[in-house]
């Protein structure tokens, strides 16, 4: 987690912030479980970013942000 935080996150919210302002959509492919990270992109509008999940169960996740399919 303190390597996500230093390192990755602040260079992937500076492009999903981007990404927002102009009301467009991210796709993201994760391959290994991104569950401990969910909370990071709760803070954006919905319909900006679409998570691929390989590994996590994403009936579990729909329900924890209460995304509407």
């Amino acid at each position: 987690m303190k390597q996500f935080e230093e390192l990755y996150w602040p260079y992937l919210k500076n492009y999903i912030d981007q990404i927002v302002a102009a009301d467009k959509t991210i796709y993201i492919y994760c391959e290994s479980t991104m569950s401990r990270l969910f909370d990071y992109f709760s803070d954006f509008p919905k319909g900006h970013i679409i998570l691929h999940l390989k590994v996590d169960d994403s009936y579990e996740i729909r329900n924890k942000f209460l995304i509407s399919v």
